[in-house]
């Protein structure tokens, strides 16, 4: 079993809607897995109470902790908050749980035309 770890984020300004009050992974369906990197990977999720698509980003709060990236995180989530550029990803909102930070961006589909 994985230990929990604490909370490492100010609780997100969001519009997304939640059953529960707060965003979890269960606010999601999961579609398919777009990518896998060094802290976790990114699926292609539905928001269950809209059905607009977006990305996920699962960014492991263990492994954080083990490389001390806490500080660095939070850096790219305040980075992400306000670049706003057409070739950027935007990051809708965040919210994390005892072992993941959810990193929620718009989905950057491309076509092969």
């Amino acid at each position: 079993m994985r230990p929990a770890y604490p909370r490492l984020l100010p609780d997100p300004k969001t519009s997304l809607a939640s059953t529960s009050g707060k965003l979890t992974p269960q606010d999601f369906k999961k579609e398919c897995d777009l990518g896998k990197g060094s802290f976790g990977k990114v699926c292609k999720v539905i928001h269950r109470h809209s059905g607009n698509p977006y990305a996920i980003k699962f960014i492991s709060k263990e492994q954080l902790a083990q490389l001390k990236m806490e500080d660095q995180i939070r850096n790219e989530i305040e980075i992400m908050q306000v670049a706003q550029h057409p070739n950027i990803v935007r990051l809708v909102t965040y919210f994390e749980d005892d072992s993941f930070i959810y990193l929620v961006m718009e989905l950057a589909e491309v076509s092969l035309n």
